[in-house]
């Protein structure tokens, strides 16, 4: 998978260090980093940022970027081009960690069985956005709206239908957002896309 969107690796590490998943994106990387090395390189800067402040949220190097995330004693950590979005990948990351949260136990045995659909959840959060796309609501009640979710829900209820592109351009916000917030409403079952 090639994904095209700066993302060249997803880590999910144990705070021990302890990689229970990795998976690397980009054909263009000059080096293959080794997991072991990474998993206990990104570990340790999590545990020295959480002793001298409140952890790591990004790291940057020269050419890449790292990106935590921290959810139920899991370290998850995309390394990206510099040149992308941080907020698009924290978006994603805290999306997969939820998901994935909700099939671990409550103690961890070790057992790596709930990380096993994480490679689906990275291709579904971090796959080209396909601006075309289109959303119109499905006549359902909307409650417990957000106000992006609002102004979006808002905008499809009186134009009828609008592809990303066009909720991006008419919000003055970025694909990704009107992505993001489509989703979150097609999540809520308030509106199709097709």
């Amino acid at each position: 998978m090639n994904l095209d969107n700066g993302l060249k690796d997803i880590f999910v590490l144990r705070y021990s260090g302890e990689c229970v998943f990795h998976h690397a994106y980009s054909q263009e990387d000059q080096i293959e980093p080794d997991q072991a090395i990474m998993s206990s390189f990104l570990s340790a800067i999590e545990s020295f940022s959480s002793e001298v402040d409140k952890g790591t949220e990004i790291l940057e190097m020269t050419e890449s970027r790292f990106i935590y995330h921290r959810q139920n004693d899991f370290i998850y950590v995309a390394r990206t081009n510099k040149t992308s979005n941080p907020d698009y990948f924290t978006r994603r990351l805290n999306h997969i960690a939820s998901v994935v949260a909700v099939d671990l136990p409550e103690e961890w045995d070790g057992c790596t069985d709930a990380f096993r659909g994480v490679g689906n959840l990275i291709q579904d959060q971090f796959d080209e956005i396909d601006i075309n796309k289109n959303f119109e609501i499905t006549g359902k009640f909307a409650k417990n709206l957000d106000d992006n979710e609002r102004k979006v829900y808002s905008l499809l209820r009186f134009k009828g239908r609008a592809s990303i592109r066009n909720i991006a351009a008419l919000m003055k916000i970025s694909n990704e957002d009107a992505f993001d917030i489509a989703n979150q409403l097609s999540q809520k079952e308030l509106v199709l896309s097709y």
